[in-house]
């Protein structure tokens, strides 16, 4: 059952629930048992009111006289009574309604008639404003009773006779069907010619017909009242909710002043038995087929012979199909109800009837399905709507299609629809019969040898932080069960078939190195078995499973992750031996690898490779990982390369300035970033990275030599002079091995004047050690003279030199820093400087080959 026909079941019964209760309760007389005081109802005008006899639709007690008056609100009014059911006791023999019967009085004392029986009486109409209806029943035999409506017209609303229909009520009208109207109208007009007159036959005359064919016949009968039977005929209240319910609000008109009875109204029978809008006014006889329709008298629609007086005008009868509430939107068509089974319990609901629409295009019930049904089942189907084809069973349908269209005016899609035999579902009832085939037992009392292949068919994510794959597998099983084989040509040719996995027998495989602490067995899917008893079973599914990941070299690593299927070795083995003759069955995977095959593919950061491998009790899909490295060496290793480098320009900044620590200390917190990030890449395990253990190993060199640095410092503020075997070491041996050559040779703030030797030597030669002078000319003689006092000024001004350095500079303010006196320990700090830089740098080369090969 869809919704929207539970929408309308709630909405009709909602409305229907609501009505009756109103009716049963509010308007409802009283019913007293055995009184003569008149029971007084007021009949007003366009109001149906109803009253019943005690007990109805129960039988009504014995020994009643009850006395119902009715009086129009008006003195010029007359009260009309007709009734609805009618069922008394009756005489055999004597026909005079002398047992139970209902007397009618014009007035009071003016019987007009007196009834009995279960034969409606005709409606009767008072000559004055009141009328009496007396109910009597004598001590035994009881009925159902009676149910009768009432209410008042104006006396001057009367006819006044019949007149002949004009020739305009020709021009227009002339399919009512008769020549006799009568006034005053419905409108009020006395005659022929006020009416031509009137507003509304100008509107009668024009109106728009699109809406519904038969509003210009309907609005010219309230204009000129049929007359028939020395009565004033106006159309049927059905008519009129139809015709208001298809125009809307052009169509301004009360249809509860309306008559409702069709022996009372004027009303059109369509051409053939189809309806107009939305069937308010359908009357044929048109139902289900196969008599789906309940009767409205059931107990689960209206109850036995209780009819809601609101719902009367509907001409609700038998099961026929009616629609009593035109005013609500989801009804559409005329409807009936039925019974269906919804979750295993019967429902009522109600249901669209099918009728056929009144110049309407489309098709009949449709072609009978040989073997089959179709739904859903109507007496008309619109041009494009389908019929669903459903075959008995043990049949199927020959076509791809289970449907069948509506293409034009009866004409269905197929003209013959049939149902042939399903050789399927035969063969698979005859091979999986529980007497001839368990599936808890093996195919053989010997090992079952099971075809492997695999295909890798994404790979989703590797991680190597956790050490796991997520990746989409395909496996392909393939086995030979004798006990599901047969012989297609005996059976219309079916080669194989499609069954579930839990219809046949499966080897018990189950993931090796799973990952997935939720995983508990493959997916379910279908296994196929071909006529030659071959089954294959395609395994597809998301898969987590562990691996191992050799960081040593990161980010130039790789990581192994084998998918692997076990099994249990006792029964099955795998093997990759393919027969030649087995008949491949299609499959949504393009191309299963076997033993030896390899392929690989780019995944993210990693160029990923795989190679089928199988033994009798694994078969796995042997998967490597080799990192990309581009985007961590940018990433990871770059930072701490050019944080390294940096860390030499701690070395050549002055010790005079707070730089040198602070920048240090700024390269080493970086580095110590940098390792917290290698460390959230990889997995915490026993061995680290050789990038790991470099980057340690940095960090201590450039703690150390920080260290070191605050020593340097703090050497560089003295200002006296180094012992002479330090200054020997340090500044002339150690300086040049740093490359910075002898610093004992430059002394800032002091002379150093040298003589060439040769000319001392040539003096002690020719005066000798004594100083006794030898045998010269004079010019040499002269020349030596010279030397010698040059001699001694030198010595004179070197010790006035040495004399002036210790005892220091004078200060001036018109110095310049080039200017300034810088002592041993400055040069001693020059060299330390260096040399920091050159074991910094010695370090920083020979970590690399050191820690990598004590990682092999």
């Amino acid at each position: 059952m869809d919704w929207q026909r539970m929408d309308a079941l709630f909405v009709v019964l909602l409305v229907s629930v609501t009505f009756v209760c109103g009716q049963q309760g509010a308007t409802s007389p009283p019913r007293p048992e055995g009184t003569t005081t008149p029971i007084v109802f007021r009949a007003e005008r366009g109001s149906f009111e109803a009253f019943e006899s005690p007990g109805y639709p129960d039988e009504y007690p014995n020994s009643m006289n009850i006395t119902w008056r009715i009086e129009a609100r008006n003195d010029d009014d007359v009260v009309h009574l007709a009734f609805d059911h009618f069922d008394l006791e009756r005489p055999d023999v004597n026909e005079d309604c002398s047992w139970d019967f209902v007397a009618v009085y014009d007035g009071i004392n003016d019987l007009k008639g007196k009834f009995c029986g279960n034969v409606l009486p005709p409606e009767i109409k008072s000559s004055s404003n009141v009328l009496s209806v007396v109910f009597t029943s004598d001590f035994s035999a009881a009925r159902a009773g009676f149910r009768a409506r009432y209410w008042a017209t104006s006396n001057a609303e009367e006819n006044s006779g019949p007149e002949a229909a004009p020739s305009e009520f020709n021009e227009h009208c002339k399919h009512l069907g008769f020549d006799s109207v009568t006034f005053p109208n419905f409108y009020g007009n006395g005659s022929v010619e006020e009416t031509l007159a009137s507003r509304q036959w100008q509107e009668m005359v024009s109106v728009n017909s699109s809406c519904h064919p038969q509003i210009q016949l309907f609005l010219c009968s309230l204009l000129m009242p049929r007359f028939t039977e020395s009565r004033k005929q106006l159309p049927c209240q059905s008519w009129c909710h139809e015709v208001r319910t298809s125009c809307g609000p052009s169509i301004d008109i009360d249809c509860q002043r309306l008559p409702f009875n069709a022996t009372e109204c004027v009303n059109l029978d369509p051409p053939e038995d189809c309806y107009y809008g939305n069937g308010a006014n359908y009357r044929g006889k048109g139902t289900l087929p196969e008599n789906r329709c309940l009767n409205w008298t059931s107990p689960e629609v209206f109850g036995p012979m209780v009819i809601p007086l609101w719902a009367q005008w509907a001409d609700i009868r038998e099961n026929y199909c009616r629609n009593y509430l035109p005013d609500v939107s989801s009804v559409l068509e005329p409807f009936c109800f039925v019974k269906d089974v919804w979750d295993e319990q019967e429902v009522f609901s109600s249901e669209p009837c099918g009728l056929k629409p009144c110049n309407e295009r489309g098709c009949g019930p449709p072609p009978w399905v040989s073997r089959g049904s179709t739904h859903p089942v109507k007496n008309f189907y619109r041009i494009g709507e389908h019929v669903s084809i459903s075959c008995d069973v043990g049949y199927i349908m020959e076509e791809e299609d289970m449907w069948m269209t509506c293409t034009g005016e009866d004409t269905w899609s197929k003209e013959q629809p049939n149902c042939a035999v399903d050789h399927r579902l035969r063969l698979t009832n005859t091979l999986l019969d529980s007497k001839r085939y368990n599936p808890q037992l093996a195919p053989s009392r010997h090992m079952v040898n099971v075809t492997f292949e695999a295909a890798v068919v994404d790979i989703i994510d590797a991680d190597e932080k956790n050490e796991d794959l997520f990746s989409s597998i395909a496996f392909k099983l393939q086995w030979k069960d004798n006990r599901l084989s047969w012989t297609h040509d005996q059976n219309g040719d079916v080669r194989e078939l499609s069954l579930s996995r839990n219809l046949v027998w499966i080897p018990k495989v189950f993931l090796h190195r799973n990952g997935d602490a939720r995983f508990r067995d493959f997916s379910d899917g279908t296994v196929t078995v071909t006529s030659a008893g071959i089954v294959e079973w395609d395994v597809i599914d998301v898969l987590t499973t562990t691996c191992d990941l050799d960081s040593t070299l990161f980010p130039f690593d790789s990581m192994e992750c084998p998918v692997c299927l076990g099994i249990d070795t006792r029964v099955v083995r795998f093997d990759c031996q393919k027969s030649t003759n087995i008949t491949r069955s299609q499959s949504v995977i393009k191309r299963f690898m076997t033993c030896g095959e390899e392929d690989a593919m780019e995944a993210d950061e990693w160029l990923a490779g795989w190679k089928i491998d199988v033994n009798e009790g694994l078969a796995c899909i042997k998967m490597k990982f080799d990192r990309i490295p581009t985007a961590h060496f940018c990433t990871t290793l770059s930072p701490v390369i050019i944080l390294s480098v940096l860390m030499c320009i701690t070395f050549v900044l002055p010790t005079d300035k707070g730089d040198r620590l602070s920048f240090g200390m700024t390269i080493l917190l970086s580095m110590v970033v940098s390792l917290v990030f290698i460390s959230d890449v990889l997995p915490t395990k026993g061995s680290m990275p050789v990038v790991a253990v470099l980057v340690i190993v940095y960090m201590c060199m450039m703690g150390f030599f920080v260290l070191v640095s605050v020593m340097i410092i703090r050497i560089s503020s003295r200002e006296k002079d180094l012992p002479p075997v330090v200054k020997k070491v340090f500044l002339r041996y150690l300086a040049r091995l740093v490359f910075l050559g002898d610093l004992t040779k430059a002394q800032y703030g002091r002379t150093v004047l040298t003589v060439n030797e040769d000319d001392f030597e040539m003096v002690e030669g020719l005066t000798g050690k004594d100083s006794k002078p030898s045998k010269a000319s004079e010019a040499e003689q002269g020349h030596l003279e010279v030397l010698l006092s040059l001699k001694e000024s030198i010595n004179d001004l070197s010790k006035a030199v040495e004399s002036f350095g210790t005892s220091g500079q004078p200060k001036t303010t018109e110095a310049s820093k080039d200017e300034t006196v810088k002592t041993d320990y400055h040069q001693l700090v020059k060299v330390l400087d260096r040399l920091c830089l050159i074991l910094y740098v010695f370090g920083w080369i020979i970590a690399i080959p050191i820690v990598r090969f004590s990682k092999a």
